[in-house]
């Protein structure tokens, strides 16, 4: 390179000599821009194609890889008609990671094109449906589909994210290999389109393992590519159609997997109706030009053929007598709709494979944003309970697992009645069935409310002072029979207070608290134990109360702690912490009558315990529509943390509180519709102090009372 390009090249980004800079690509004008920015603070290079090695002496990274404090700017080199392109798949980490993205004559690409989706794509994207299809399909005589993304797809936010699970399985077979996902795709990339054996060939050089191993390993991606496949049953329809329509239906793949474990994935998902299947690596030796040139030779001049898929390779060796019709991936669908944004928290291969699986159904269907604009559509009731419900449990319980692991010292862990209901029964599920669960200690669903544990330990003096805080939202005689259980309590005189009726209230806390013993008695829960408190969202009233009746303290694993006037010195660690003033900027917290509420119990509130040590339920203030819902969303969200759990999740990698509460965020921006309407029709009901609340607008219903008390 020419002293006066090199200069050029250094003049143009001079200002960012002391920022850490990522550079885009490994061809020559990556090469140019390394060289003349010697001395700069390059950290690193990203490639689609590339992933392990270096380049120019600079370490490869996945994009992955790339966090907050990875780099400040990302220069783009890259040819200019491709700016947009890189752009758009890269914005949203780049948004997130408030990363400077530069093109290779120092202008900044955010002000060219902004952190949106492609609204003109959208328009255009959206107009197509899985009718207008099939009435496309009728114009032509050939029709060719492609395989992955268009008729199946996996389970994975990205095809390499397979190579994650790889690697972990293949730890129990003795074989350990760091960096597996990095030197895999490398092995891919220097097979220039060949088969999985011809991959595993080089895989073997770059290596130096055993024949066995190596053929462990390339079983273990073959098996592991079988589990995560899920057919796009819209596609699936659609070749259906066109077979029955008399047309010549072929597949074509450029897939490195065997003939033959891809015809047996076709045959496990029910993908039927075709006539010939191509795949690329078999035409390889054979073919003069390009696949689709080989494809056309056997499909002939004089038929019409109508090509179907999202490979964009196909698309530029288009043919004369072919057209295109672009169906997009789950991801591609992601990108241009409302919820694009989450893909700029994706930091590692949890996170990743959350949102796979969520899209694999969200956007299994090509046709999933007809008419919609990029507004995610709801139609039911399971897809709430994946997209926002899950990750979070997910989140929650990983973070639980890791901390028991942490501080083996618990004898059990304790999920409060109601909303650990189904926190518990997914934990002891995970302790049940994977081995990383039968080292957890065991769990109890635990009865308990606020009520009840104030109720049981309101003789002590501290107890009664927290009841007085009640006083400032409600009336002495709303205290005393709603909270405090005084219920033969006719009228409160004006003049009255609380430590009037103290007695009255030593002597019930003295009953209530002797059938309690009566109930951790029948629950085998020994009060000389240790114990983990599992609550969802609490200021730590109840644990601060329950800690009366046990000789050991009890610690606390909350997803919200609230900090409002009440502060108590609790031994506790919380996923999310929430300030007073900093609540409502939390979506979390803006929704958190929502979670309750799906989350929670069918049986009612527990309002006391008798002598034998049986509950004693409040009314039951929900209807049996409200149930209904709670229950089938709460199976979406047990259906998708089963499949999460026995089919994506790698130890020691937890997701993080961002990402899900950003999915959270989403809930009043997504369309809903059908079965999931029944949502706005649902209400919580909080025990203590009677009040009900709006799922949708999560607002108290007829009451002024105080925000902060509630959280107590």
């Amino acid at each position: 390179m020419v002293d006066k390009e090199k200069e050029a090249i250094y003049s143009r980004f001079q200002e960012y000599q002391k920022k850490k800079i990522l550079i885009y690509g490994t061809g020559k004008i990556a090469e140019k821009i390394i060289e003349a920015l010697e001395g700069f603070l390059i950290v690193g290079v990203v490639d689609r194609t590339r992933s392990y090695g270096e380049f120019k002496k600079k370490p490869i990274l996945l994009w992955e890889d790339v966090k907050k404090d990875t780099a400040e700017v990302l220069i783009l080199a890259a040819s200019q008609k491709h700016y947009e392109t890189i752009f758009r798949r890269l914005q949203e980490k780049c948004m997130v990671c408030h990363l400077i993205v530069l093109g290779c004559a120092g202008e900044d690409l955010r002000e060219y094109f902004g952190y949106e989706i492609d609204r003109e794509l959208l328009r255009q994207y959206c107009g197509k449906s899985i009718e207008g299809l099939k009435a496309e399909i009728q114009n032509y005589d050939v029709i060719s589909f492609e395989l992955f993304d268009t008729l199946v797809m996996r389970k994975t936010l990205e095809p390499c994210d397979v190579f994650d699970l790889v690697e972990e399985k293949i730890k129990k077979e003795g074989i350990i290999i760091d960096s597996f996902k990095k030197i895999r795709m490398e092995a891919e990339r220097l097979s220039d389109g060949g088969s999985i054996k011809e991959i595993y060939t080089i895989l073997q050089e770059m290596l130096g393992l055993e024949k066995n191993q190596i053929e462990i390993i390339m079983e273990v991606e073959v098996q592991c590519e079988k589990e995560l496949m899920v057919p796009r049953y819209d596609m699936a329809e659609v070749m259906a159609y066109a077979y029955q329509q008399g047309k010549i239906v072929y597949i074509i793949s450029n897939s490195y997997m065997p003939r033959r474990t891809l015809e047996d994935i076709l045959e496990q998902l029910g993908v039927r109706g075709f006539h010939q299947f191509y795949l690329s690596y078999e035409e390889k030796e054979k073919r003069k030009g390009s696949f689709v040139e080989v494809c056309h030779s056997k499909i002939g001049e004089d038929k019409k053929w109508l090509h179907i898929g999202c490979d964009e390779e196909i698309e530029k060796e288009k043919l004369y007598n072919m057209e295109i019709y672009q169906v997009k991936s789950a991801l591609d669908l992601l990108r241009i709709s409302n919820l694009h944004n989450i893909l700029g928290y994706l930091c590692n291969i949890n996170e990743k494979n959350v949102i796979g699986l969520l899209i694999s159904e969200l956007f299994n269907s090509p046709f999933s944003l007809y008419g919609t604009f990029g507004i995610v559509q709801l139609k039911k009731l399971k897809e709430v309970g994946a997209i926002f419900f899950a990750p979070l449990v997910i989140q929650y319980l990983m973070e639980l697992f890791e901390y028991v692991n942490k501080f083996p010292e618990y004898d059990k862990v304790l999920f409060a009645a109601r909303d650990g209901y189904l926190l518990h029964k997914l934990y002891e599920q995970f302790r049940e069935k994977k081995e990383e669960g039968k080292k957890l200690p065991k769990a109890v669903y635990f009865f308990t409310s606020r009520k009840l544990a104030l109720q049981a330990t309101m003789g002590r003096s501290d107890i009664i002072q927290i009841l007085k805080e009640y006083l400032s939202v409600v009336t002495l005689e709303e205290l005393l029979k709603n909270v405090v259980g005084l219920e033969e309590i006719s009228q409160v005189k004006g003049k009255e207070t609380i430590d009037f009726y103290k007695n009255k209230m030593v002597q019930r806390a003295e009953e209530i608290e002797k059938n309690y013993n009566v109930y951790l008695e029948n629950k085998q829960i020994d009060k000389k134990g240790k114990y983990l408190f599992c609550e969802l969202d609490s200021q730590g009233t109840t644990q601060y109360a329950l800690n009366h009746l046990f000789e050991v303290p009890l610690d606390g694993f909350y997803f919200i702690r609230y900090y409002t006037n009440l502060i108590y010195d609790l031994s506790i660690y919380s996923i999310f912490e929430i300030e007073k003033y900093a609540a409502r900027l939390n979506s979390i917290n803006m929704f958190s009558g929502f979670l309750e509420a799906i989350l929670t119990d069918k049986t009612p509130s527990i309002k006391s315990i008798d002598k034998n040590g049986l509950p004693i339920y409040e009314k039951e203030s929900r209807s049996k529509e409200e149930i209904e819902v709670m229950e089938e969303v709460q199976a979406g969200i047990e259906i998708f943390f089963e499949e999460f759990m026995e089919k994506l999740y790698l130890p020691g990698k937890t997701i993080s509180a961002k990402l899900a509460e950003t999915l959270f965020s989403y809930f009043p921006k997504l369309k809903y519709q059908e079965e999931c309407i029944k949502l706005s029709n649902m209400a919580l009901y909080d025990n203590l102090l009677g009040d009900s609340y709006s799922i949708q607008t999560n607002k108290k219903r007829g009451t002024d009372r105080k925000e902060e008390i509630d959280k107590n």
